[in-house]
């Protein structure tokens, strides 16, 4: 039984799609074959208590202004995007905002 069933949690109540990117390129042997980025935030949350328990509103996700970009050799410029995810949730009557998201560090080196 996997860690989601477990938690009574049911699929994500946001997800908000950083990148998506596919190209194709060559291997070792110059074989070609297909390369694909998908990059999510995603903010999941239980379903298992009754609404006067645990309750969730204002649901927000956005895109930051400010994107890592980078140049690539065979694909140029690059930017790719990161945001965040919000949720307002009361939990036996007291509030609470959760929020998510996914930075790069100055120093990160892609490889």
């Amino acid at each position: 039984m996997s860690w989601l069933a477990v938690a009574s949690i049911t699929p994500p109540i946001a997800v908000l799609t950083n990148l998506d990117a596919e190209a194709p390129t060559f291997d070792s042997s110059f074989n070609l074959f297909d390369v694909r980025v998908t990059d999510h935030d995603v903010m999941l949350a239980r379903t298992d208590l009754q609404t006067s328990e645990f309750e969730l509103e204002k649901i927000q996700f956005q895109h930051f202004t400010t994107n890592l970009t980078f140049s690539s050799p065979t694909l140029g410029l690059l930017t790719i995007p990161h945001g965040w995810i919000s949720v307002d949730a009361k939990r036996r009557g007291k509030q609470y905002r959760f929020v998510t998201t996914h930075l790069e560090s100055p120093g990160h080196r892609w490889k």
